[in-house]
């Protein structure tokens, strides 16, 4: 658990904050997972890794998101997905938020799809199907 600013409490499950690091390491993807407790009222600027795909998830509270021109707000059951820059900006609103952040290195690979299955290629669905159908999951 990391305390970045007054109000502002970080439990970190991957990435680093102020120098503390989260147990979970993945270097393929560099992944950044903060579990963000805002009191009411609370700000703070989390530096991003250059190049990461990033959303956003309150589950508590409300909170602006962003700065300038950029701010939205952002509301319990409600998912912002980053766009590019370096900082994030959060704001909690009168009764304080509860969200999530995360973040990873895009991968760069196809991906295909169907039911319950993601893979790389439509050859590796199919295998996904058989191998749980014969029972081998």
């Amino acid at each position: 658990m990391v305390t970045p600013a007054p109000g502002v409490t970080v439990k970190l499950i991957a990435g680093a904050v102020d120098g503390v690091a989260g147990p979970i390491l993945q270097p393929a993807t560099d992944p950044v997972y903060l579990d963000i407790e805002l009191a009411p009222g609370a700000g703070w600027l989390y530096s991003l890794p250059p190049g990461h795909n990033a959303f956003a998830y309150a589950f508590e509270g409300a909170l602006t998101i962003g700065e300038g021109e950029d701010a939205r707000p952002l509301s319990a059951q409600e998912m912002a997905v980053l766009g590019g820059g370096d900082v994030l900006k959060l704001q909690a609103g009168d009764a304080g938020a509860r969200l999530i952040v995360v973040a990873g290195r895009p991968l760069r690979e196809p991906v295909a799809r169907y039911g319950p299955f993601v893979m790389n290629t439509k050859q590796e669905i199919m295998q996904a199907f058989t191998d749980f159908q014969e029972g081998r999951f």
